[in-house]
């Protein structure tokens, strides 16, 4: 049987391509939205003799160390696996098993520091978890737990019934306040300056750079809609979706705090449901973390299904 072997590719086609037909793919592993930051990036194939059977990338500093910190990219260089649902279950767990195994030991050797934060597709953190499991005093993995909420594609009459009932109330007291598409960033720019304003808090330039850099980037590539809602052409609320060949992901959203109690961001978030599922035509919509109590709360109002990612980062 042939062995297993990782190997560098600069053909970013062929790694976006693979992304595409990964179970575990997100736009977070494309080239297109890595390019966003304007950090190096190594991309990795594992193959199985000729056969492509997985892959990761790696985020880099200007010196070539994994990159840990990084704002607004929720599933970070996530391991993938080749789309293998016709072969047994335990021979998919086994070779998915050897490939995270591959990958873990050629990058604790390459980069010392390793940093992972896995799409919610990818499931069995073992080889994580067991690594140096013997001997600990050389390096194992935090691991923590973290949870997102995912919607399947639903039909609008369907859906507005499956939300909360409060979710609902605060439609019908929207019904004046019109969802447009937009391509200007500085709208939400300035509404998310408002919502860390109202919690007391200060982006960083980095943070607003990076902001205005994916949404900019991704409007004009194509994998992302700027949504805003408004009252008689006051903006009141704005969402960045980013999307890939099946699923939408809220990446950003904000709200003006004079005007919360409109039912404008309720409104917002649901119709950027329907226009993924309706316009779009994808399949899932992913709210991209409910690990706070209240955002949290609030996206899971909406009746999307938990689901569970980790965040590894090697000690």
């Amino acid at each position: 049987m042939a062995k297993y072997i990782i190997e560098e590719t600069r053909n970013l086609e062929l790694w976006d391509e693979f992304v595409d037909k990964s179970p575990q793919g997100s736009i977070f592993s494309k080239s297109k939205f890595i390019e966003c930051f304007e950090l190096r990036c190594t991309y990795f194939l594992v193959k199985r003799g000729s056969e492509i059977v997985g892959g990761v990338s790696m985020i880099e500093d200007d010196n070539g160390r994994s990159l840990r910190n990084l704002p607004y990219v929720p599933y970070r260089n996530s391991i993938l696996f080749v789309d293998n649902a016709k072969i047994m279950e335990h021979k998919k767990i086994s070779e998915q098993f050897k490939i995270s195994e591959l990958i873990i030991e050629h990058f604790a050797k390459v980069y010392a520091k390793y940093s992972i934060v896995t799409s919610p597709s990818y499931s069995d953190i073992r080889p994580f978890s067991w690594f140096n499991y013997h001997e600990p005093e050389k390096g194992i993995f935090k691991v923590i737990n973290r949870y997102t909420s995912v919607l399947n594609n639903t039909k609008r009459d369907e859906y507005v019934m499956q939300i909360r009932s409060a979710r609902r109330q605060e439609l019908k007291k929207a019904s004046r306040v019109a969802v447009v598409e937009s391509t200007d960033m500085n709208v939400i720019n300035e509404l998310h300056k408002k919502t860390f304003e109202r919690q007391k808090l200060k982006r960083s330039y980095r943070e607003e750079y990076y902001l205005l850099q994916i949404g900019k980037t991704a409007i004009e590539n194509g994998f992302g809609k700027l949504l805003v809602a408004q009252l008689e052409g006051t903006p009141l609320s704005a969402v960045l979706i980013l999307y890939d060949n099946n699923t939408a992901y809220y990446q950003f959203g904000a709200s003006d705090p004079e005007y919360r109690n409109t039912g404008a961001s309720t409104k917002l978030v649901f119709e950027s449901i329907m226009y993924a599922f309706e316009k779009l035509e994808l399949e899932f919509y992913d709210f991209v973390g409910v690990n706070s109590p209240n955002r949290g709360d609030f996206k899971l109002s909406f009746n999307g299904k938990l689901r569970h990612f980790f965040d590894l980062n090697l000690e």
